[in-house]
């Protein structure tokens, strides 16, 4: 599956919750693997890092010279676990081979802001994320800042618009303008 959105909309918020999740981690009980990939991502080091966590011995790393290796070894240690891999902020799709590892017990979540993208690693099982509604944003806001909504609910509904309802600004917004109440 592919979460797909604007930047700031929510979608790595929405992967944590399901990594977090009770229900997730018991479906998954082998573990969840992140991979944090954005612009320029050091593939080779997210994937030793999952290969420290899958408990791969120091003599089979010295093996491991290229993509490629590390690929092959981490799809054997992964063998018929059961889990959950997130590969989020993906911006090319050639990065995500290196991360699909996974047996047949696995499933693969993957983040991207780029619809496209989404579109060509999970088909139809891409979720288009959007930003809040004008009302749920205020709800957001009035979360960090509630004496600003009942004070002055224009000037709160001008930031919400200002910032589009991404969740993200407005949790930013709301915790500058806590901070500045106090």
């Amino acid at each position: 599956n592919a979460l797909s959105g604007l930047p700031g909309v929510g979608k790595t918020t929405l992967a944590l919750a399901l990594a977090y999740d009770h229900e997730i981690q018991a479906h998954f009980s082998d573990g969840i693997l992140w991979a944090g990939l954005g612009i320029q991502p050091d593939i080779e080091e997210i994937q030793a890092r999952w290969g420290a966590l899958l408990g791969l011995s120091p003599v089979e790393v010295t093996k491991i010279k290229s993509r490629n290796d590390w690929a092959k070894m981490l799809r054997t240690s992964i063998g018929q676990r059961r889990m959950l891999l997130i590969i989020d902020d993906v911006w090319e799709i050639d990065n995500t081979l290196a991360f699909q590892v996974g047996g047949p017990h696995c499933m693969y979540l993957f983040t991207t802001r780029f619809p496209q993208i989404a579109i060509q690693i999970a088909g139809s099982r891409t979720i288009p994320v959007s930003e809040l509604s004008e009302k749920n944003g205020i709800d957001l806001l009035a979360h960090f800042a509630p004496s600003l909504i009942e004070q002055d609910s224009t000037t709160a509904r001008r930031l919400v618009n200002s910032v589009g309802a991404l969740p993200l600004a407005l949790v930013l917004m709301g915790r500058y303008l806590r901070s500045h109440t106090y």
